[in-house]
């Protein structure tokens, strides 16, 4: 009688969930050389490796990525005014607030401007003009 041992498949188990993005395994399965993408969701930029393979050793050939808050540069300032900003750091969604901070000028243009997911802001800032009185 002859025995025939059963090939053991090799399985890496469903990969890490990660914060703020997710993963798409590629063909469905987690086994020998499968590929697992991750991606992240809006407002968010990837650090780390977006793909992944099932190693021979049952193991994602590396760790999960991670997804941070994109980040818009600081807001600029205006002359004769300052802002207020929603966070205290300036990632996709903060709303910035201007105000003109010296008495005899007023506001023109957007009062606030956002922090949107590519990192930059919405539109320019406002400035403060002054106020000219006529006689």
């Amino acid at each position: 009688m002859v025995r025939r041992d059963k090939a053991k498949s090799i399985e890496c188990g469903f990969p890490a969930e990660i914060a703020n993005g997710f993963y798409q395994l590629v063909n469905g399965t987690v086994s020998y050389l499968s590929k697992v993408v991750y991606s992240c969701e809006e407002g968010y930029e990837m650090a780390g490796r977006a793909q992944l393979l099932c190693d021979i050793d049952e193991r994602w050939n590396g760790p999960p990525p991670r997804c941070l808050a994109v980040e818009c540069e600081a807001p600029p300032s205006i002359p004769n005014g300052r802002f207020v900003a929603s966070n205290n750091v300036t990632v996709a969604g903060t709303i910035i607030e201007y105000l003109c901070s010296t008495r005899g000028y007023k506001l023109v243009g957007p009062k606030q401007i956002v922090c949107l997911p590519s990192g930059l802001f919405d539109k320019k800032p406002p400035i403060c003009k002054g106020i000219v009185h006529k006689l």
